[in-house]
């Protein structure tokens, strides 16, 4: 799979893997990527998830979107 620019994905409500150059933290997220969808909530549409460390805990932010994005994997097969 491919990163596309996040222009590409139009209105898409689903969850998606984002990536932003500013999300990058060498010790807790290297890759820069977190599980992102676009909601009406905040100024930039958009909703990630980033660990905090200090809490051992999973954070809603609504502070940066992402510039590329991933779909997520089906799951289907594994559902069956």
């Amino acid at each position: 799979m491919e990163f596309k620019k996040i222009e590409e994905l139009g209105e898409h409500h689903e969850e998606v893997i984002g990536f932003n150059k500013n999300w990058i933290c060498e010790d807790f997220n290297p890759n820069g990527t977190r599980l992102c969808f676009q909601t009406d909530v905040g100024d930039l549409g958009w909703c990630s998830l980033r660990w905090n460390n200090d809490q051992d805990d999973w954070f809603a932010r609504y502070d940066s979107a992402p510039t590329h994005y991933i779909e997520m994997p089906s799951t289907k097969s594994l559902i069956q």
